[in-house]
């Protein structure tokens, strides 16, 4: 992938991740209101990693891991080098409000937890280590942390698209049935902006763009996005919707479909785009690139700890991003090792295996 291309996408991936902090650092309980921003921006900001992960997985299946083990190993170190720490931090915040009430807005922070859920901890525990949050609507919260729906159809995607990419005839075709058979329906309600994503990397095999004509794409698209952001476009589109059909849709599953379609397609063609605008980012892209490696840290871990931090102190704005950003970045100096310690650990102990299954084969 072009470095400097590859610098956008960083750029691209920890401002979403940094707009979700904010988001729910508006919340008037974090700060009493000292944040006044879009109420929609943090969840159009997540449509963002929908179509960044559709064309990663796409680009890293067809041009770095071309054996399904390749890649089901890389994804499941990624993966929870960064979900079992936030899962921990979620509990370990959530018992010390149930232990320690909090100081400042305790009835809005105790309210939040779901105390039903830890009536039945276990169980809700495998539920959130295996990702079935969301499977047939269930819409299970990671207890207090509201950003792990997308975490988990994130998951969904990824057996979807295995399915899809490393297999072939009969096999594909039961995979991918057993699959859906598995999430559900309802877990596929944004799924084709992820396969936006996936579309934008094989448009990148196969299509080429003139620097004049991509440098226009790209200006629209921005300036389409910063619409979106600054005015809950997104959600404006479904509420027209809902006058046209005296309120059907936003009763139904087709609610935010209209509106996510539109989001999920202007960031896709930003990103094709993006590659044949010309950027150079001189010594800054390196920065992006740092910056990017703690996202997916960012957007798991920020919300246990903005509620930490309001309930217990209850500092300004600017302080309690700092207060939220270095544990996050202490976090992440041993979660992005745990990445490759798990990869390592998981391709030793496949080869063990199979070493051990031929040792004792006739």
């Amino acid at each position: 992938m072009n470095k400097q291309f590859s610098r956008y996408l960083d750029l691209l991936r920890v401002t979403a991740a940094s707009l979700v902090l904010l988001a729910h650092l508006s919340d008037p309980v974090m700060t009493d209101g000292a944040l006044n921003l879009p109420t929609q921006i943090g969840y159009s900001s997540v449509m963002v990693f929908f179509v960044l992960s559709g064309y990663v997985i796409s680009y890293v299946a067809a041009e770095r891991e071309f054996t399904l083990l390749d890649f089901a190993i890389s994804r499941i170190a990624r993966v929870y080098s960064v979900v079992i720490p936030a899962i921990a931090l979620t509990i370990l915040v959530d018992v010390l409000f149930l232990h320690i009430r909090p100081f400042v807005h305790a009835d809005e922070l105790m309210a939040d937890i779901p105390l039903y859920q830890y009536a039945k901890f276990s169980r809700y525990l495998i539920v959130d280590c295996i990702f079935a949050n969301q499977i047939w609507g269930m819409r299970e919260p990671l207890f207090t942390n509201s950003t792990y729906w997308s975490m988990c159809l994130e998951v969904y995607y990824y057996l979807l698209f295995a399915s899809a990419f490393y297999f072939t005839g009969w096999r594909r075709i039961s995979l991918l049935t057993a699959t859906l058979l598995i999430i559900g329906p309802l877990s596929l309600l944004r799924f084709h902006l992820w396969l936006f994503g996936c579309a934008a990397y094989w448009m990148h095999r196969n299509w080429q763009l003139s620097v004049t004509a991509a440098r226009l794409l790209f200006a629209i698209t921005v300036a389409l996005m910063m619409i979106d952001l600054a005015t809950d476009l997104n959600l404006r589109i479904d509420d027209q919707l809902d006058l046209l059909t005296n309120g059907w849709v936003g009763h139904s599953i087709l609610r935010r479909l209209v509106g996510d379609t539109l989001t999920g397609l202007t960031i896709a063609l930003n990103v094709f785009a993006a590659k044949y605008v010309g950027f150079n980012f001189g010594r800054t892209g390196s920065l992006f690139t740092y910056l990017a490696s703690f996202s997916f840290s960012l957007y798991l871990m920020h919300a246990p700890l903005l509620r930490f931090w309001a309930a217990y102190w209850h500092p300004g704005p600017i302080a309690t991003v700092v207060l939220v950003l270095v544990p996050i970045w202490a976090i992440g100096q041993v979660t992005e090792k745990q990445k490759d310690q798990i990869r390592n650990i998981l391709r030793r102990g496949v080869a063990f295996r199979l070493r051990w299954a031929g040792s004792s084969g006739p």
